[in-house]
């Protein structure tokens, strides 16, 4: 079974050639990832995460079947610069399984960065670092059942976890007549809230802990 991942790229190492499955994304404006990318390289001289890098990323796609991969995306701390992640940067990419943050510089995610990642599932814990989480960034991430923010967080935008149905929560999003959402801002506060005293909770989110 292929594997989508994004893992790190030594300064000594070659740059590998680019094929139909394997890519090395170095952040350039307008650059985005072919929709059949299984595996991506990320060169160690990015900094940001662009705004569509990854967008509906989904290989192999045929009609209504699609091939669950084993995704795994990674943003170490150990070699990364990381520090953004622009918007809808892995908008409905549905080769997307799980995600772990291991980065010590990330600072904002952005506006619909996960959103429609409907394979995404499991649990989502932000590292320390993360200042702003911008509106709909993770929206419809119905496999989801655990999203935790860190209490230091700045900013919280609106709907970032709306329709992720599976999450354990007592929370849900309330409308009124016209759709508009009324309690946003009680939601937000469950994500910063809720879950803090999970068993293994500062192991998975604490972002002094190294990902080894």
């Amino acid at each position: 079974m292929g594997q989508f991942q994004i893992a790190s790229l030594h300064a000594t190492e070659d740059i590998p050639d680019f094929t139909s499955t394997v890519y090395t994304y170095y952040g350039l404006d307008g650059e985005q990832a072919p929709l059949d990318t299984t595996e991506v390289i990320i060169h160690p001289s990015v900094t940001v995460i662009q705004a569509y890098a990854f967008r509906e990323c989904q290989y192999p796609w045929c009609g209504l079947s699609r091939h669950m991969l084993s995704v795994n995306v990674n943003i170490p701390g150990a070699g990364y610069n990381v520090t953004r992640i622009e918007g809808c940067a892995f908008l409905g990419c549905h080769s997307l399984r799980s995600i772990r943050f291991f980065s010590l510089n990330l600072e904002i995610i952005g506006n619909h960065d996960f959103c429609f990642c409907k394979s995404l599932e499991g649990d989502v814990y932000l590292p320390s670092t993360v200042k702003r989480i911008d509106y709909c960034a993770f929206r419809s991430c119905e496999s989801v059942r655990v999203f935790k923010a860190p209490e230091s967080i700045k900013h919280i935008g609106y709907e970032v976890v709306y329709e992720c149905d599976r999450l354990l929560t007592t929370f849900q999003y309330n409308e009124d007549d016209d759709g508009r959402i009324l309690n946003n801002v009680e939601v937000n506060q469950w994500l910063i809230q809720r879950h803090a005293n999970l068993p293994f909770h500062q192991a998975c989110f604490s972002a002094v802990i190294t990902p080894q």
